[in-house]
């Protein structure tokens, strides 16, 4: 497996994790990330994320927070995830 098929599925991994746990994964380019996307998840105020997946920064976003994982670049077609853009989270 090459190195760009590890990181894809290194990924898509995390994004099936945040999936069967409720979350709506984006795609986010946090501070100092040059345009470069990576998987997220918005957050409620006050709501804390539930997915044991390590190496998540966080940031604000509005009225609520971005948990975003910066090793775990966006990959729309190989994750078959849309992007959304609102505040929806765990249920």
């Amino acid at each position: 497996m090459t190195s760009d098929a590890k990181v894809k599925a290194k990924a898509k991994a995390l994004v099936t994790r945040l999936r069967n746990a409720g979350y709506r994964p984006r795609s986010y380019s946090g501070r100092g990330m040059f345009g470069a996307e990576c998987v997220g998840v918005s957050l409620a105020r006050g709501e804390r994320l539930t997915v044991a997946a390590s190496g998540a920064s966080l940031d604000a976003l509005g009225m609520g927070t971005i948990a975003y994982w910066r090793s775990h670049p966006w990959f729309p077609a190989a994750d078959e995830v849309e992007e959304t853009s609102d505040m929806g989270g765990a249920s």
